[in-house]
């Protein structure tokens, strides 16, 4: 993206900047007018901190993997037989399992990288029942996906399966169910049969049983 004036306020433009600037996607001057731009704009500072905690909360679920305890040795037999010259180290091989954790996790930084960069990126907030901010849904205008993603769940809560509902005209519809993991950390990929602007709410609860009636109580919920 190369940065060029237009039309639009200067808080419009930052807001339409942030997301981008967040993941480190700007060149250096749209980085200065970000700058610039927040110093007029100051009401914007408390939404580019959502932005940056949305990213690092991922980016932090990405654990290194540790090489072979051999590994060190085998460098320094490769140093040594080299008689000083250049060695290039082995790449540590990784069992099929990680290699997969490993390979689904760099697919879902990327899917939200490329929402928390998209132009005219939407957002709501969802709030527990104490008003504490838990999740938030992303989703850009008329598509048939949004991205829902927490790290701030109850303890209580973590390892549970939840529901994730949508409301319009007091009806629910729902937009699929999906888990808590143990650190408390949800990235679930939401595929719509409409756009999420046709709701006026969304809601989260915990996934019931076949047999339960009545409607769960919701743990988390914001308007659209």
């Amino acid at each position: 993206m190369s940065y060029q004036k237009s039309d639009i306020s200067g808080c419009d433009e930052l807001r339409q900047l942030l997301p981008e600037f967040a993941v480190g996607a700007l060149n250096s001057d749209e980085v200065r007018r970000v700058k610039a731009l927040l110093e007029e704009c100051p009401d914007l500072r408390e939404e580019l901190v959502e932005y940056f905690a949305l990213t690092a909360a991922f980016y932090e679920r990405i654990e290194p993997v540790e090489p072979p305890k051999e590994l060190h040795e085998r460098l320094l037999a490769k140093v040594r037989a080299t008689n000083g010259t250049r060695a290039y180290a082995e790449t540590p091989k990784v069992d099929a399992a990680a290699q997969n954790e490993i390979d689904a996790l760099r697919q879902q930084r990327q899917n939200l990288a490329s929402y928390v960069s998209a132009h005219d990126l939407r957002r709501v907030l969802l709030v527990d029942s104490a008003n504490v901010p838990v999740a938030t849904l992303l989703w850009r205008p008329n598509k048939l996906s949004a991205l829902l993603t927490s790290t701030n769940f109850s303890p209580s809560q973590t390892g549970a399966a939840c529901h994730l509902w949508l409301i319009s005209d007091e009806h629910r519809h729902s937009a699929g169910i999906f888990n808590i993991d143990e650190t408390g950390f949800v990235l679930f990929n939401v595929i719509l049969s409409e756009p999420i602007d046709h709701y006026e709410e969304v809601v989260i609860t915990l996934e019931q049983n076949s047999s339960d009636v009545a409607a769960p109580s919701p743990i988390a919920q914001g308007k659209i």
